[in-house]
């Protein structure tokens, strides 16, 4: 993934996550100098400019908060990557400075709350404490920036939430069932899977794979504990100590063979081996639902601002964009 396609969505979910992370990670004492220079203009858009000391906060808190992914791009494409980051804070500006009064003002007051929420909380981690006092040194930051950046994006969102329709979130919902009827149903299921290759074991030819899998699925309809079979025979890594169960999950996220198993069986009926690419998989459903439009409405909103915004980003911003002198 080029750096340009990273992070072209927001949604109010992942707004509150920064929010958390940030705060619990900042509370740097004593006033460090920031990094770059006032003076010097790194952009200029329709209505604005970014000088480099400014752009410089939203960069480092922005480094802090997802060192990882700052670690991995600045190494392939530093350039880009920063260019694509310059993007990133003129369209939060640009967003954010369309807000109503009314919704500056609000989102503001959000943003107060959730500091004063979580400054009790600083204290009680040393470790994010002590993280936050050296780095904070090093890049010139201070926890004002840390609020500044969340701000930043909490108006941009909450002016772009204003501009979504209840008919647009009604489109979004009709036309994803209209492709698939089964867009949102989510399914709470029990397997073993008999994997062809199974990690650290001998592989298995299909027809052993297959015997195995029916002795297993005659075993739990004798009434053995699911649980326990799962963790003596399954081969699923990620449900096998779990009693081979998978909650509340969407039932697209599975491959073909499994999905419609999953669609089809009665609910709490042990099914017949279901051959996959993995292997062969015993299956039992405990639950399917088939939420509906309200359920949906939190989800459906954040689809409808991520495409508000990465429209924004493909079709308007380049020609709000005057100059960028990295």
């Amino acid at each position: 993934m080029q750096p340009s396609k990273l992070r072209t969505g927001f949604t109010a979910a992942v707004l509150l996550i920064l929010l958390a992370a940030a705060l619990t990670a900042c509370g740097g004492k004593g006033d460090p100098e920031p990094i770059g220079d006032p003076e010097k203009i790194v952009a200029v858009y329709q209505g604005g400019e970014v000088d480099e000391q400014e752009f410089n906060r939203y960069y480092y808190v922005d480094k802090f908060l997802f060192a990882a992914m700052h670690d991995y791009y600045e190494q392939i494409a530093p350039e880009e990557f920063k260019r694509h980051m310059l993007e990133s804070y003129i369209s939060f500006k640009i967003l954010g400075e369309r807000a109503s009064e009314e919704i500056s003002s609000r989102t503001e007051g959000e943003v107060d709350e959730r500091m004063v929420q979580f400054e009790a909380e600083l204290s009680a981690d040393e470790a994010a404490t002590q993280s936050w006092e050296e780095k904070s040194k090093e890049w010139g930051l201070q926890k004002d920036d840390i609020k500044q950046y969340i701000l930043l994006q909490a108006k941009a969102l909450n002016h772009v939430r204003s501009l979504i329709t209840e008919e647009r979130i009604q489109e979004i919902y009709h036309a994803a069932l209209a492709e698939n009827p089964h867009a949102y149903t989510t399914a709470t299921v029990r397997h073993v899977l008999v994997a062809f290759e199974p990690e650290g074991g001998e592989p298995r030819s299909k027809e052993a794979a297959l015997e195995r899998a029916q002795e297993i699925k005659s075993l739990l309809e004798r009434g053995e504990d699911f649980t326990e079979v799962a963790e003596s025979y399954s081969d699923d890594p990620g449900s096998k100590n779990n009693g081979g169960r998978y909650e509340a999950v969407n039932v697209n996220n599975w491959v073909e063979p499994f999905k419609e198993a999953v669609l089809e069986l009665d609910i709490g009926t042990i099914s017949e081996p279901v051959e996959t690419a993995y292997g062969y998989h015993v299956i039992q459903v405990e639950e399917r639902v088939e939420p509906g439009l309200d359920e949906l409405r939190d989800q459906l909103e954040g689809q409808a601002v991520d495409e508000y915004y990465k429209a924004f980003v493909n079709e308007e911003l380049p020609a709000l964009i005057e100059e960028i002198k990295l």
